[in-house]
């Protein structure tokens, strides 16, 4: 049973798991009930925070921690199916030779290059920009009101930076996306058991799924880089700019939309008789073959 879709295992688990801590004991993590499922949402942090402390850290600061911690724990949680998924691929016997296999490994290894770029970016900007600038306005707070204001721009700032402000809503939107993909990837995978065909090579029966997904993350990876980018130009982020580089550092996504551009734009030019010939060849068993 996957506990993060079990909200009462998941509440046991958290309340023994604070019982062994040695963190104060006025921290608390509980779950509550969700109607679509996914536990991950219902996770809620709370401190009991007694006075002058209430001041500063008040409810709506701490919704906004909650906010940041629940999609960090969404990042730790997608990485984590990435590594089930690799022990599953892994424990196939290798000795044999599998074409699927190497696929699928490669579209693996692809989702999990994105997704622990993301993670690294995340935890850069929170840990490190964001804690830096809150300690730069401290030094010159005077009054309570300014500490109570600093605290306010530092976790604006931070909702922002981890793509979780008005503004940046969208590539948060698509990044839930592709952890969807990823659980979804992880289940076809589960769901059925490698077998060996008559040349003595491993074969999925939920292969071509297993490729339509990985196409689908492609798309959603591509479409995250534009939205990104229109997002920056409707006011220049620095950090945007950083989120894309690092996302496609060499490239690649970039490298992917321009050549679908020129196929796209080679196939417009080609007569219908063409096009039905192409056609035939893209879909025959020997192209089909190759490309697995």
């Amino acid at each position: 049973i996957d506990i993060t879709n079990s909200p009462a295992r998941l509440n046991s688990i958290l309340h023994g798991a604070m019982e062994c801590s040695t963190i104060d004991s006025r921290l608390s993590l509980e779950s509550c009930g969700n109607s679509d499922g996914e536990a991950i949402d219902c996770l809620v942090l709370q401190y009991a925070i007694d006075w002058p402390s209430n001041i500063i850290i008040t409810d709506s600061t701490l919704f906004k921690y909650n906010e940041i911690f629940r999609f960090l724990l969404k990042l730790k949680h997608g990485c984590y199916m990435l590594d089930k998924i690799w022990f599953l691929l892994g424990s196939v016997d290798k000795k044999s030779g599998s074409p699927q296999l190497r696929r699928l490994q490669v579209c693996r290894y692809e989702v999990a290059q994105c997704l622990h770029t993301v993670q690294i970016y995340m935890t850069h900007q929170l840990h490190n920009i964001s804690w830096h600038e809150l300690q730069t306005s401290l030094k010159s707070v005077t009054s309570i009101s300014e500490l109570q204001e600093a605290h306010e721009t530092y976790l604006s700032s931070a909702m922002e930076r981890l793509l979780l402000g008005d503004t940046t809503k969208a590539p948060y939107e698509i990044i839930l996306k592709i952890f969807k993909h990823v659980t979804t990837f992880l289940n076809l995978l589960e769901s059925c058991s490698f077998v060996s065909d008559a040349q003595g090579n491993y074969t999925h029966p939920n292969f071509d799924k297993l490729i339509h997904r990985h196409g689908d993350f492609q798309k959603q990876a591509i479409f995250i880089l534009k939205v990104a980018e229109s997002s920056n130009s409707a006011g220049y982020k620095p950090y945007i700019d950083e989120f894309t580089l690092r996302l496609d550092f060499n490239h690649y996504y970039q490298s992917q939309t321009i050549t679908k551009r020129k196929s796209l734009a080679g196939v417009s030019l080609l007569s219908n008789s063409s096009k039905t010939r192409l056609a035939t060849t893209l879909s025959s068993p020997v192209t089909s073959r190759s490309m697995s």
